[in-house]
């Protein structure tokens, strides 16, 4: 559920017409290996969506058994001297996302099993987190989203 989630979202951003990165699943430490103007897309931390999980099952309900967050981070890796690209490629994330901030599997061809669409939200983290990853992220610009599972 979880990889299929991220592949989704992969897919939509390199689904953009004129964009000039491609996104890819894998983790968020500047040791992995990232070839020129992509977006990491990485899995941050798992969270039980707490308001959903005493819903009553059934009846046409489209929460899942087990209703999730998933905080998911975009990285853009791009190669050196190509900072302002990384951050025109960050601001074509923040537009897409907010036009589109309800995704259905079904409408890309693609399907999750015990998940019938999903929404995403920009979701800032506190300073003291950012500090933390920065000596692993290096400049490679970032955004992180929440995104909920239903």
């Amino acid at each position: 559920m979880i990889l299929e989630t991220l592949k989704c979202l992969a897919h939509a951003l390199n689904s953009r017409e004129g964009v000039e990165w491609k996104a890819v699943v894998s983790s968020w430490e500047r040791q992995t290996p990232v070839h020129e103007n992509q977006l990491v897309l990485s899995l941050l931390q798992v969270e039980e969506e707490q308001a959903l999980r005493n819903f009553p099952q059934g009846m046409g309900s489209s929460i899942p058994a087990l209703p999730i967050n998933l905080f998911v981070l975009i990285t853009c890796r791009f190669g050196p001297g190509n900072y302002h690209e990384a951050l025109d490629s960050l601001s074509g994330i923040i537009h897409f996302f907010h036009q589109n901030p309800v995704f259905i599997p079904a409408n890309a061809g693609l399907v999750i099993p015990g998940v019938e669409r999903f929404t995403i939200h920009m979701y800032n983290f506190e300073m003291q987190t950012y500090t933390r990853l920065l000596p692993q992220l290096g400049d490679s610009p970032i955004l992180c989203y929440k995104i909920q599972l239903y």
